[in-house]
């Protein structure tokens, strides 16, 4: 994983437009049958798609973002063959998160192995202070995921709290692969 496309995906989250939110009850599913899952988000998604022919890997990426505070954004990275791990263990995606953490200038907190679509994964906060280089004081729920030659990163953003909140939660537990 590239650090330009974690900056990349830290400023789309923060930085994009606001977008209505719709009522609780009306969560919007992106499915995407090539990279093998379903998740729900709540509003309507921005996608994003990036390939890095040098390491032969690509990039995907939807984000909702209501607000210049808020947002949820899942991510894809397809990694040529062989190169992910086949049984990530917690110091590999402890790397990943420090890896998400310094391109964003945020400190990790309270990580965790959890157990994610039935798969082994990695879950963390992540705070942002006011006066980093976002200016912004934010709280994301990081989870990421490995499975085969993709790695899933689950983010949700918001102000402080955010990380521990139903909707954040619902955001996390609504991913789902399409196949082993």
């Amino acid at each position: 994983m590239r650090h330009g496309s974690l900056v990349m995906l830290a400023a789309a989250i923060l930085f994009a437009g606001p977008v209505a939110a719709p009522a609780a009850d009306e969560w919007q599913t992106v499915r995407s049958e090539p990279d093998n899952f379903e998740t729900a988000f709540p509003g309507p998604t921005e996608y994003a798609a990036e390939a890095n022919p040098a390491n032969q890997s690509e990039q995907h990426s939807w984000v909702f973002a209501p607000n210049r505070f808020e947002a949820y954004a899942f991510t894809v990275y397809q990694r040529r063959p062989g190169a992910l791990p086949k049984a990530p263990d917690q110091q590999y995606y402890q790397g990943v998160a420090k890896a998400y953490a310094d391109s964003g200038k945020c400190t990790l907190r309270d990580p965790q192995s959890v157990v994610i679509a039935g798969y082994p994964a990695f879950e963390a906060a992540c705070d942002h202070e006011k006066g980093n280089i976002l200016d912004l004081e934010l709280h994301h729920l990081m989870d990421i995921v490995v499975v085969g030659d993709r790695l899933y990163l689950i983010l949700s953003t918001g102000p402080k709290g955010h990380e521990t909140t139903d909707d954040a939660k619902r955001f996390r537990d609504s991913f789902k692969l399409l196949a082993p």
